[in-house]
Formats: C-alpha cells, sequence, structure tokens
C-alpha cells in the first residue's frame, strides 16, 4: 500500500504532541447563518491516543530537530522552531 502525505503528516505530528496520535480531521465544524444568528449543524472531533511514550516522542523530536539545525538539513533552517527527516529510510 501507499502512503499519504496526510498519513505522513499526522504521524509525524505525534512526536510534537507528547506522543499522542489524533486521525486528521478535514472539516471540523459545520455552520448555518440565517438572519445572523449562527446555529451549529455538524461537529466532528477526534480523541487523542497515547500512541508512543512521551520520552519518545521527545528524543524523535530532538533528532527531527537537529537534522535541521546540524545535519544535512540545514538548508530547511528557518527563524522558527522546526524539525526535519532526511533521507529515504
Amino acid at each position: 500500500g501507499e502512503v499519504s502525505v496526510l498519513d505522513m503528516a499526522s504521524a509525524y505530528s505525534t512526536f510534537v504532541r507528547e506522543g499522542q496520535a489524533i486521525e486528521p480531521i478535514m472539516i471540523t465544524k459545520v455552520e448555518q447563518v440565517v438572519d445572523g444568528e449562527v446555529r451549529v449543524l455538524s461537529t466532528n472531533t477526534a480523541e487523542p491516543e497515547q500512541a508512543i511514550s512521551e520520552s519518545t516522542a521527545a528524543q524523535v523530536a530532538w533528532t527531527l530537530r537537529q537534522n535541521v539545525l546540524r545535519g544535512t538539513g540545514t538548508g530547511a533552517s528557518i527563524s522558527v522552531p522546526a524539525a526535519g527527516k532526511t533521507g529515504t529510510t
């Protein structure tokens, strides 16, 4: 099977959320406005799940940050905290 960009972003976001994985949601709320009154028609939420330990997530996040700060990903360094995966493995 193939892995989509959304799948990869979702997986890597687990590291910065201290090990909590959460299913991506494209639409979180549908509202209808009639005569200036807002009515919520539908909401969609996802509950996070502890997928890996906080310490493991912190170690992986630190390693990914080092790729941008000191590794082969230094060209992607920007003025805000960033992390990156280099290579194909």
